[in-house]
């Protein structure tokens, strides 16, 4: 009711005055003045919905329609990057730090790989479902950075050998989209390509050099 009459203001009384701003932008600016920009009000409030986001990527479940409406509500006062978008960089890359060392440390790289993939998923939907779109690319290179760039050596080490022995096609694959989303993942990966081959052939000739060498000796066993 309130909303209606305002809004009929606007479009008769305020409409013919051009220095006025609509009743809409001027209770926003006040709205900005005398709450938000309140450090103890924004400060709880940005906390808060980083609290909620962690909460989420830990597995709990939120209220994401809350969040969506926070977060745009920062938009429409335009102290959406200032206010929340640098901290909420700051806690990924914090988060997403420890999550790579565990990641490195726990899982097989099979289900390293594929927990990476998701996680990178997960991130994405969160942009769709509240974040703004214009954080979605410093986002997503904070993640892969965190969960890739800083261990490309370490998630080869733990089975690249294994991968290419069993002819895991599926996997080798999911590994080479997610090392071609890194810096220098791809050349990484090749080097390392590069010295298991090196390594499978010297096997090979070791193995066959034997062979050769078993051969030759029973060779000369039944010529004597």
């Amino acid at each position: 009711m309130i909303r209606n009459i305002f809004l009929f203001l606007d479009r008769t009384y305020v409409f013919q005055i051009s220095m006025l701003s609509s009743i809409w932008d001027m209770g926003l600016e006040l709205f900005k003045s005398y709450i938000i920009r309140d450090q103890n009000v924004q400060s709880r409030t940005i906390d808060g919905i980083l609290l909620l986001i962690e909460k989420e990527r830990n597995g709990e479940m939120i209220d994401r329609c809350l969040i969506q409406r926070l977060l745009s509500m920062l938009s429409d006062l335009q102290i959406y990057q200032v206010s929340f978008e640098n901290k909420f960089l700051e806690e990924t890359n914090r988060f997403y730090a420890a999550e790579g060392r565990k990641l490195v440390q726990k899982k097989e790289i099979p289900g390293c790989l594929y927990h990476i993939k998701n996680l990178l998923e997960e991130e994405v939907d969160r942009v769709r479902a509240y974040l703004s779109l214009n954080t979605q690319k410093l986002l997503i290179a904070i993640v892969e950075k965190q969960l890739l760039g800083e261990h490309l050596s370490a998630v080869l080490q733990k089975g690249l050998s294994y991968l290419l022995d069993e002819n895991r096609v599926e996997d080798l694959s999911v590994l080479y989209q997610l090392f071609s989303r890194v810096e220098f993942g791809v050349q990484v990966l090749l080097q390392h390509w590069i010295d298991y081959i090196k390594c499978v052939s010297k096997q090979k000739q070791g193995k066959w050099k034997a062979e050769g060498e078993a051969l030759y000796r029973a060779g000369s066993t039944c010529a004597t």
